[in-house]
């Protein structure tokens, strides 16, 4: 594990993990995700996102996590790169969609999000 200074400014605090303090870790990634999150909210709110999760989960209704046989709950991309090139076709590209259980879909977007160092 490395130390370092949290990168909040004025902050003394040591970031074990991440770029902040344990203080300002989830203020930082709530304000990071909810400034990042208006042009994909617009989209998962859509008609269009509830039909493709829908035809998804009633396709592939059981987790396809390796070794899992729970129901799937949640629908997710496995390449989210159309999230930096705004390429919309690609969040509805079947092939890039895989059904998961809430709990395989969490430890898939934690391990995702601590690769990219947001938490």
């Amino acid at each position: 594990m490395s130390l370092a200074f949290c990168s909040e400014p004025g902050c003394a605090g040591i970031a074990k993990t991440g770029k902040w303090c344990e203080n300002h870790q989830k203020d930082n990634y709530e304000r990071r995700r909810n400034a990042a999150r208006p042009e994909f909210d617009k989209f998962y709110n859509r008609a269009a996102w509830a039909v493709v999760r829908g035809y998804k989960l009633r396709h592939a209704p059981m987790c396809e996590f390796e070794g899992c046989s729970l129901p799937a709950t949640d629908v997710h991309h496995v390449n989210d790169e159309w999230k930096e090139k705004g390429e919309w076709r690609e969040f509805i590209n079947q092939q890039n969609l895989q059904s998961l259980c809430h709990a395989h879909h969490s430890k898939i977007t934690i391990a995702r999000n601590r690769e990219r160092g947001l938490v």
